[in-house]
């Protein structure tokens, strides 16, 4: 936890250059206190801090629809939710429509394992969808809950000198000090979510175009390990463990632009191929590039046709239509530099 709310107003004190004392200007103590609450606020509700991340489990039971969130969970502050299917967790997507009871409807008590979908019913319960047919686990990944620093010494949960230097500057009455307050604050708060989100990437699993219900016939078949360092090169490693289905792939959500190099780039298989076999790079579905393993090889060679990469690109490494007899336990890193 961070500093004290005491603490917090004596460093507005300081940068508003008043007399650092408990009992000096009370009425104004309480005032900066205030302001200070509002700007924690605001702050909290304004990015997903890391730090505030955490998660909760809710145990599921056969023929079961409607669950309330895990003890300090609200809706607001819900970021994903997966299912334990097997021993994997499964991300589960928000929203239940009218098509999806038409496959399975919920109202007539169709069941069907794994849970497939969430979405909120009413203020404090979540629906799922299908029906659960055994018992399982859903996961909530949430921003944890609000708590206002109402005493002096209740602490601060985020980073102390944002706090202070967006109170100091709502405070100040001096518009030449309002600005230069403005401007570290702001400066300050850009450098924190730049730090915190670089190198973050969101990985998500398919099994074809589209993440239909109809792909979740048992646990995702791969894994995926997506990195990108702060050393000027980026890397971003899929592992497609056994033999890889029919056109399955694995997308990447890339967080900053680069441009792929077939000297930063590397594929191996544990087990060789039986005959010729491409797998398709694309972004955004556009294809960029292919990784071939040739009739009894273990390594795979790169061919681009585009190599720059833009920010927030869906990175996506495609196998086959028509699998491999053989090839199995496949490792495909495309890297390159920024």
């Amino acid at each position: 936890m961070g500093d004290t709310l005491a603490t917090l107003v004596e460093e507005v004190q300081y940068e508003l250059n008043q007399v650092v004392s408990p009992a000096a200007g009370q009425n104004f103590r309480e005032h900066i206190k205030n302001r200070i609450r509002r700007e924690y606020r605001r702050l909290y509700n304004d990015f997903n801090w890391p730090e505030l991340r955490s998660w909760s489990d809710k145990s599921t039971s056969a023929g079961q629809r409607y669950y309330n969130y895990p003890t300090g969970v609200e809706l607001k502050t819900v970021q994903d939710v997966y299912v334990l299917w097997g021993d994997r967790y499964h991300r589960i997507e928000r929203g239940i429509e009218p098509h999806h009871y038409n496959a399975y409807n919920s109202d007539q008590g169709a069941r069907l394992d794994p849970t497939l979908r969430w979405a909120p019913y009413g203020p404090t319960q979540v629906e799922i969808w299908p029906i659960p047919a055994s018992a399982s686990s859903l996961r909530f990944v949430a921003k944890r809950a609000f708590a206002q620093m109402v005493d002096e010494d209740d602490r601060c949960g985020l980073d102390t000198d944002l706090v202070v230097l967006f109170s100091a500057a709502a405070l100040t009455k001096n518009d030449g000090e309002k600005v230069e307050l403005l401007a570290r604050a702001q400066a300050h708060y850009s450098a924190l979510k730049q730090r915190l989100t670089r190198g973050n990437v969101k990985i998500n699993f398919a099994r074809g175009p589209e993440e239909k219900y109809d792909h979740f016939g048992s646990p995702m078949p791969y894994v995926a390990i997506a990195e990108s360092s702060l050393s000027g090169t980026a890397a971003f490693a899929v592992f497609f463990p056994d033999m890889p289905g029919a056109s399955e792939f694995i997308r990447v959500e890339v967080p900053q632009a680069f441009v792929a190099g077939v000297d930063h780039s590397s594929a191996s298989a544990e087990t060789a191929a039986t005959a010729e076999t491409v797998f398709q790079i694309t972004a955004d579905d556009e294809a960029i590039g292919t990784v071939t393993f040739s009739a009894g090889g273990t390594e795979g060679l790169f061919a681009f046709t585009e190599t720059t990469i833009p920010e927030a690109a869906a990175l996506k490494i495609i196998a086959p239509a028509t699998p491999d007899a053989t090839l199995a336990d496949i490792s495909i890193t495309l890297g390159g530099t920024r």
